[in-house]
């Protein structure tokens, strides 16, 4: 168990109660985890950073309200794909989806080559700073913690291998975060993320409730699939619950309903209240990547 395998004070014990080990393999999925900071509960949803898996990589960050970018300080064992432009996308991406509250975590501080050197802690937030200020963001408002994940150090207590940094500690940078606009007076929107045949059970589609309140017992209805669905139970982090509302992420039990019938995209919404429908036309946010050229008229 991460338990077992990690000091007490790292960030993998810091999770030790997640059902979910994945050392030493390629993460390839999101995991998400239930934790408490001074009485408030968080959903950490840990995705990839890899871009082999960016579907996975976009259905993390979707469902994010605020981000926590960990970026390696080790330049000569920093993990496969980690690379300036990965980053970079990474942190686009997340702003393309509206999150501008983020934190950013230069991890592996306590190797042979970094060894919580000032000079290399202020390289990687000067050059983070800039990439964040061209995206976007607020680095001015966003905090840059020098941290170890394997020992630790500035994740709920400073540490005395930092004394140049007197900033906030991830825990308390992250009780800092402020919620989102609530909209649970709202028609009840779900886009779904994945859907997952569970033994005993049957299909569970999972999402995030963008609008509206989900009810136990409710009659839903996807769309573009065009299906009724019996909600038969709520779950969220493998606890029952008996509705969820706007912000909450969770896992649907549905009745009657196989799991090819429902797919990564379909959305959920009240039979009887404003059921998710087509439509002729919408108007979208544009933003265009890796742009060969100037915009010009016509493009």
């Amino acid at each position: 168990t991460l338990n077992n395998i990690y000091p007490p004070g790292s960030f993998g014990h810091f999770l030790k109660d997640s059902p979910f080990s994945y050392i030493e393999t390629t993460q390839v999925q999101c995991f998400f985890y239930k934790i408490t900071i001074f009485g408030r509960h968080f959903t950490l949803i840990d995705s990839p950073g890899y871009k082999a898996f960016a579907k996975n990589i976009i259905a993390g960050i979707s469902q994010a309200d605020c981000a926590l970018f960990v970026v390696s300080a080790d330049l000569e064992t920093h993990e496969i794909g980690e690379s300036e432009k990965n980053i970079e996308e990474c942190m686009t991406l997340a702003y393309t989806y509206g999150i501008t509250q983020a934190i950013v975590v230069i991890s592996k501080m306590d190797t042979k080559h970094s060894t919580w050197r000032e000079d290399i802690y202020l390289e990687k937030k000067r050059k983070l700073s800039q990439i964040l200020k061209n995206i976007g963001f607020c680095p001015e408002n966003i905090a840059f913690v020098p941290s170890s994940g394997w020992t630790g150090e500035n994740i709920s207590t400073l540490s005395d291998k930092t004394p140049y940094y007197s900033g906030p500690t991830i825990v308390e940078a992250m009780a800092k975060f402020t919620p989102g606009v609530a909209y649970d007076s709202l028609p009840l929107r779900i886009p779904i993320y994945d859907v997952v045949k569970v033994g005993g059970i049957g299909t569970v589609a999972l999402g995030k409730i963008k609008t509206g309140t989900l009810k136990n017992g409710a009659t839903l209805h996807a769309a573009p699939a065009d299906l009724p669905i019996k909600t038969k139970t709520i779950e969220q982090h493998y606890e029952a619950i008996n509705e969820g509302k706007t912000g909450d992420v969770v896992g649907i039990c549905c009745a009657g309903i196989l799991k090819s019938h429902l797919h990564r995209g379909d959305v959920l919404g009240e039979i009887e209240n404003h059921t998710p429908q087509e439509v002729s036309s919408f108007t979208v946010k544009l933003l265009i990547l890796n742009h060969p050229g100037k915009l010009k008229v016509s493009y």
